[in-house]
């Protein structure tokens, strides 16, 4: 048998270092980060998302212990959806396998917080799957604990923009 390895593994190399990294790696932009520290709790989500934020500085801290902070990320992924628009356009064939996606949510019950901030990510988590489903034809997602959809149903926070 030949030991063709050397000539194999400089194939591998080419083919990484011309083809695959370049593609994985393009052109990025970085976000821009706005906070808001919340003075007193509990807050309601109109009043969070209306807060008045302020960039967010590098190596800030998020806030004081149990404390919360809001965040506005904002950017923009501007060549990525022009150059894949092509192909995520053009229908697969008959024969291609078809690939499913559904979002998840894992939520530690009050662990490592209060209770009180376990309902509120609760609320958060589930106002934000609830707008994705809104907009996104076909999303899809759950949330494998039946008792955290209590926090919205007994009180929480309201799960809507109110």
């Amino acid at each position: 048998m030949h030991d063709d390895r050397t000539l194999v593994e400089a194939r591998i190399d080419r083919i990484l270092r011309e083809r695959v990294r370049p593609a994985v790696h393009g052109a990025t932009a970085p976000p821009q980060t706005e906070v808001w520290h919340v003075p007193a709790e509990p807050v309601p989500t109109a009043a969070g998302i209306a807060a008045p934020y302020r960039p967010l500085v590098d190596a800030e801290a998020w806030g004081r212990p149990w404390g919360t902070s809001w965040f506005h990320v904002t950017g923009a992924a501007a060549a990525a959806r022009a150059v894949l628009a092509p192909v995520l356009a053009s229908p697969a064939v008959p024969s291609a396998h078809r690939v499913s996606a559904v979002g998840h949510a894992h939520i530690d019950s009050a662990r490592l917080w209060p209770l009180r901030e376990t309902v509120r990510k609760v609320a958060r988590t589930v106002a934000s799957v609830t707008a994705l489903m809104d907009t996104i034809p076909g999303w899809c997602s759950r949330c494998p604990r039946r008792s955290t959809g209590g926090g919205c149903a007994t009180g929480g926070p309201t799960c809507g923009g109110a």
